[in-house]
């Protein structure tokens, strides 16, 4: 790993523990970046969905890492305006403000 790189993650890992990220597992992060997959190309994310997209975690484990995600104020899920039994996971306003001061702090980084 150059100089350069380890710079770069240092800079995003700062960046990270001065956002709502900063209290959440790595599991929890994983699944953030599974997520942001989603929500990048603006593709529902259900809860099934999302219990569905980590094969390695139990369903049971997914939505226990949910919950606290919603509760520390990253994702929020919000009923299907058709059937009220679907519920999308969506990111909050706090979740892609920290996402954005992470990615400015790569690039600030990565221009230096």
């Amino acid at each position: 790993m150059t100089t350069q790189a380890l710079h770069t993650f240092a800079a995003i890992e700062e960046a990270r523990r001065q956002t709502i990220l900063k209290d959440l597992s790595p599991t929890e992060m994983t699944m953030i970046a599974g997520f942001s997959i989603h929500w990048r190309d603006r593709q529902p994310l259900t809860i099934l969905g999302a219990m569905r997209t980590f094969d390695r975690l139990s369903p049971s484990t997914v939505h226990r890492h949910l919950q606290k995600l919603r509760a520390q104020g990253a994702i929020d899920v919000t009923p299907d305006t058709v059937d009220s039994r679907i519920k999308y996971v969506i990111p909050t306003p706090a979740l892609l403000t920290a996402l954005e001061t992470i990615a400015s702090a790569a690039a600030q980084q990565a221009a230096a």
